[in-house]
């Protein structure tokens, strides 16, 4: 779970321009994970795994990882997200964002 949302943050973070991840970002997570509820916690966690494997196959038909898709690609693959009808899986991604904007200004923020 962390291994995904970690490789997930990277990639999101470059992708839109945000900081960069704090070096310790591993260790980082899994402090905020630990305050959420084990809901939460496991509704991130799958969202990240979705994102970085099924999304790309599933919304954009190639056989790759998120981290490994083109700009454009990524860029469409956010937005379908963004613009999906199913209220469960726009949560869910906007808890994976919420939990990297958090991360990554942060750390921003302790510098």
């Amino acid at each position: 779970m962390i291994d995904s949302l970690c490789a997930v943050s990277r990639a999101y973070a470059e992708h839109v321009g945000l900081p960069k991840p704090p070096a310790d970002l591993r260790s980082e997570m899994s402090r905020r994970l630990a305050l959420w509820p084990a809901w939460a916690r496991l509704g991130a966690g799958f969202m990240a795994w979705n994102l970085r494997w099924l999304a790309p196959v599933a919304l954009l038909g190639c056989m790759r990882r998120f981290e490994s898709l083109s700009p454009e690609d990524k860029e469409a693959l956010l937005e379908r997200l963004q613009q999906t009808r199913s209220p469960f899986l726009r949560a869910a991604f906007l808890m994976v964002k919420t939990l990297v904007l958090g991360v990554c200004y942060s750390a921003r923020a302790h510098e």
